[in-house]
């Protein structure tokens, strides 16, 4: 994975953090977020403990469900993001062919070519475009989806904003919070490079994601993006390097 490509990835995580259509029942209970999934697994197969294949495991086959309901017609996706959608769940289930036959173990994963090739088909770049249309098209019908999964009692956590849907035209009828905003960020970095993260320092990372420059401007480089990415974690005390691909 480039520089290039990471930021691209946390671009679109912030992205899809700034918009949340209103919720909904049936389809949209339990839903996960696509996009964030894709970048997780763009991290690598290996890249995570072998304790949690488990997780895993149910993540995959998670997100692979929601992008088989969006190339079916759920969501009220209209016919080019089912397309992508019947792409990206084929990809996906190759890759789990591939997990189911080395008993997802990731170590034996990352050793067997044809597990390998259909972990690069799902995490590519092409991948995360086509995971950026379905997730568009459930946030549109369902609202935000759900970016971290909590274990425990774990830290505490503020309320999400109240945002409009991206075809609304009210205003949001309570000011946005920040705060809950920038925890929001936090969670999903930490749940990309699984840290385990207090809330004060999800908090402050999430506020140094908000006061980045423009990522996606043509003329901000990869290597000004990745300095700028790295000192968030140091500037929250955070003993973690982000790697360079």
């Amino acid at each position: 994975m480039t520089k290039g490509w990471l930021r691209l990835g946390v671009a679109v995580a912030v992205v899809a953090l700034s918009g949340c259509g209103a919720s909904g029942a049936g389809e949209c209970a339990d839903i996960s977020s696509v996009s964030g999934f894709v970048i997780n697994l763009s991290i690598g197969i290996d890249n995570r403990a072998e304790d949690q294949f488990g997780q895993f495991r149910n993540d995959t086959l998670r997100a692979h469900d929601l992008v088989l309901a969006v190339a079916e017609g759920g969501f009220d996706a209209p016919p080019d993001t089912m397309e992508s959608a019947a792409v990206l769940a084929a990809d996906l289930g190759s890759f789990i062919d591939g997990m189911d036959g080395v008993l997802w173990d990731v170590t034996q994963a990352a050793l067997d070519a044809s597990t390998y090739s259909a972990w690069e088909a799902a995490s590519s770049r092409e991948a995360l475009a086509r995971a950026n249309m379905v997730e568009a098209a459930v946030i549109d019908r369902c609202g935000l989806p759900e970016v971290v999964t909590p274990e425990g009692d774990g830290p505490a956590v503020l309320p999400f904003p109240s945002v409009p849907s991206p075809t609304a035209t009210d205003p949001p009828t309570a000011p946005i919070d920040e705060d809950s905003e920038a925890l929001a960020m936090g969670r999903v970095l930490a749940e990309i490079y699984l840290l385990e993260l207090e809330a004060d320092q999800l908090l402050c990372l999430g506020r140094q994601m908000q006061n980045f420059e423009n990522m996606v401007r043509p003329d901000y480089d990869d290597e000004r993006f990745l300095t700028q990415f790295r000192r968030a974690f140091s500037n929250c005390d955070i003993d973690f390097v982000p790697p360079e691909e």
